[in-house]
């Protein structure tokens, strides 16, 4: 399961962070309204910050990997 997981992540990294940050998302509700029985919705902001920068970090990569293939 972890190898199919790290393939997926090397074929398509921005569904990875998509599924990644719903997931904790609804983790994240899910036990800030079971202790307190209320919703905060900051979270999505802090969610999407980092979303974006993960995104960002992935462009560069690839960027990155793309330069520095050998041309033939």
């Amino acid at each position: 399961m972890y190898k199919k997981w790290i393939e997926f992540t090397e074929q398509k990294p921005y569904a990875t962070i998509v599924i990644i940050a719903i997931i904790g998302s609804v983790i994240g509700i899910t036990i800030e309204y079971l202790l307190n029985k209320n919703f905060n919705g900051n979270g999505f902001y802090v969610t999407l910050i980092f979303v974006f920068g993960q995104i960002i970090l992935i462009k560069r990569k690839q960027k990155r990997q793309k330069n520095s293939k050998p041309r033939k």
